[in-house]
């Protein structure tokens, strides 16, 4: 492409409409989960030994935790009383085959390093129990032993989600579940299952939590209450008003009371009572059944819902953390640092967020590194990066090593490559499918094809971040419709899973042996009116945005058009100038331009468009369409802030030095 670039500092793009949203597949991928094999079938699974590697960080599927957790919860399960034990095993299976009705989600262990993955709580501090009336100080001693799980939960469509188990030894007292956080693109309510051990009168007592929280006030929106509600309300009445089995809770705390959702079940029920096992069972799997149907099939919400739904979980969340009944309890057993990151992980606060595990693709390029740089300062971690390369030991391969990422052989055109390729990542950020070639390589998007569907066959798809060209899908100008092409297939093959980023000019062509010389000899020359304003992106930014849609797990309906400054060419010969110490003068060349409308069609359209293309509504419209989409949009990088973090005034340098630093 570097042809091309005699004009522009690379081909972009201006958003086309955005494609509608995909329900059907969601729809369709739901169903199959309810007609999933049976549950005898699962308990088999679950008892069979597992010839995978298991590591606290990631499972797929099954509600598990890691080795540590199974071991650790075998270790007490053996001196807990046989009727507590079987109280404990009945409640976890239910909790079990709920979650992997309501989308099997992957479970992450790794919040705090792992701390949280499997832990003996250290039990109360002398000067506690002794501050505490009996029974109280008894009881606490009693739970102060107690094998711990927590876990991030994660999957399409979930903003944020946690499992957690708990088990004391001997006394057998227990409690577990999970809480499932919608992303803001929907407005479906979190649903939450809880299971916990009854009094200790009578050791068979199970509690069962079952409902879904609304995200709206639902005194002022009797829509969504028919909507999510009306469906389960047969059976919530049933269980909390009808069945003698079944005896309802009511909280002492006004909070807990306050927060029963519409058709909430709170009751306790006899575990020994095997029908009353059953209804539970099929009360669980009912609403998660329904939840994961809302969830498949919801459309998305516009922007300003969007924002209000971001912010009103997160108070949701926290309020939740800090105001549970349990922390009585959970505060004087678990010991202030445990305890405060048990709440922190519950309430989905920043700290208890782990970097996203991230593949990059097509990053090999000078450009490509950039990127990964703008990844990285956006807070990926590189020990969670991967990148694709054929020849790791290549000195572009090495540049990324030496900034921490691992390679991973593998090659676009040959799919058995691709096969697994997005195993374990959160999402996959891809620079590029083809070279920056003089000649079309119509292969761009046929590899983007066929890294889509590679990716598609995951259990969990990653997010896929995909840089694309800014300009109308209508141009006629093969490289931009290439890109526009290779979109489509992403978003064909993983709708909802595709986040769609759309640069303009790159600042970081201007370094290139065809452009920078003649700048520093005093003359820029650029074939678009020297008044006229253009949109600028900073490679860096691609990836620092890309970094956002990662931790964020955002795919937006509609393309994201990166500008990072905009600019006329006459305004950038004076930051040219004031960067590297002399004048610099924009010339705009008619040569070129008659030129290559004889001999060089395409480079002719690209002048074209750029020349007649009114870029100062898109330039308005890109800031806020970026924070309808991301609740922590990346703070972009100027023109004369480029400049001086690359060293432009620096005339040693060179773009290779750009694409070398580490």
């Amino acid at each position: 492409m570097r042809w091309v670039l005699l004009f522009v500092s690379s081909a972009a793009a201006l958003s086309g409409p955005p494609r509608a949203h995909a329900t059907g597949a969601r729809r369709d991928a739901a169903r199959a989960r309810r007609a999933a094999p049976s549950t005898d079938a699962a308990r088999a699974r679950r008892a069979a030994p597992s010839t995978r590697r298991t590591e606290p960080r990631t499972r797929r599927g099954a509600l598990a935790f890691g080795d540590a957790a199974t071991a650790l919860f075998e270790e007490y399960e053996a001196t807990v009383p046989e009727a507590k034990r079987a109280s404990q095993n009945t409640a976890w299976s239910i909790v079990e085959e709920a979650y992997g009705r309501a989308g099997g989600f992957e479970v992450d262990a790794s919040a705090f390093d792992g701390a949280l993955a499997a832990f003996k709580t250290p039990g109360p501090p002398a000067e506690a129990l002794a501050a505490l009336p009996e029974p109280a100080a008894a009881i606490m001693k009693a739970l102060g032993d107690t094998a711990c799980a927590y876990a991030q939960t994660k999957g399409p469509r979930l903003g944020w989600g946690t499992a957690y188990r708990t088990l004391a030894r001997d006394a057998g007292a227990f409690f577990g579940g999970f809480a499932l956080w919608p992303s803001d693109e929907v407005d479906v309510p979190n649903f939450t299952l809880y299971f916990g051990s009854g009094s200790p009168a009578n050791p068979r007592d199970l509690f069962m939590r079952l409902e879904c929280v609304p995200r709206v006030d639902v005194a002022t929106d009797a829509e969504y209450a028919e909507r999510y509600y009306a469906p389960f309300t047969k059976t919530c009445l049933k269980l909390m008003t009808d069945d003698a089995r079944f005896r309802p809770y009511v909280s002492t705390s006004p909070y807990a009371r306050g927060c029963l959702a519409p058709s909430g079940v709170r009751v306790f029920f006899d575990a020994g009572d095997a029908s009353a096992v059953e209804t539970a069972r099929a009360a669980a799997l009912e609403l998660a059944g329904l939840w994961a149907d809302s969830l498949a099939t919801a459309a998305p919400v516009d922007a300003a819902t969007r924002t209000r739904l971001a912010a009103r979980d997160a108070v949701v969340r926290r309020v939740a953390a800090d105001a549970s009944p349990d922390n009585i309890n959970r505060k004087i057993v678990y010991g202030p640092d445990l305890f405060k990151k048990t709440k922190d992980l519950l309430a989905g606060a920043a700290n208890a967020r782990k970097s996203p595990r991230v593949l990059c693709v097509g990053c090999s390029g000078g450009t490509g590194i950039r990127a990964v740089r703008g990844l990285l300062e956006g807070g990926v971690d590189p020990a969670t990066t991967k990148f694709i390369t054929r020849d790791p030991s290549k000195p572009a391969a090495k540049t990324l090593a030496a900034l921490g990422l691992e390679p991973i052989v593998a090659d676009l055109d040959d799919a058995a490559s691709l096969v697994d390729i997005g195993a374990g990542c959160d999402a996959v950020y891809v620079h590029g499918t083809t070279g920056d070639e003089k000649q079309i390589d119509k292969a761009e998007a046929p590899r983007a094809k066929a890294l889509a569907e590679a990716l598609a066959t995951a259990k969990t798809p990653p997010l896929v971040i995909y840089n694309s060209v800014a300009a109308p899908d209508d141009t006629g100008i093969p490289r931009i419709e290439q890109k526009h092409a290779a979109e489509a297939a992403f978003r064909s093959a993983l709708p909802g899973r595709t986040a769609i980023l759309r640069a303009h000019l790159f600042m970081e062509e201007l370094w290139k042996g065809y452009t920078r010389p003649s700048i520093a000899k005093g003359t820029y020359g650029f074939s678009v009116p020297r008044d006229k304003p253009l949109c600028l992106t900073s490679v860096k930014d691609m990836g620092a945005v890309a970094a956002r849609c990662a931790f964020e797990d955002a795919a937006p309906a509609a393309p994201l058009e990166v500008v990072s400054d905009v600019l006329s060419p006459l305004e950038m010969a004076a930051a040219f100038g004031d960067a590297q110490g002399s004048s610099v003068k924009h010339r705009q060349s008619w040569a070129l331009y008659l030129f290559s409308r004889v001999l060089l069609p395409e480079l002719h359209q690209i002048i074209r468009f750029y020349r007649k293309t009114d870029f100062e509504p898109y330039a308005a419209a890109a800031a806020p369409a970026m924070a309808a989409a991301l609740r922590e949009p990346a703070p972009l990088q100027s023109f004369a802030g480029f400049l001086e973090e690359t060293g432009w005034g620096d005339a040693s340098r060179t773009y290779e030095d750009l694409a070398r630093e580490s």
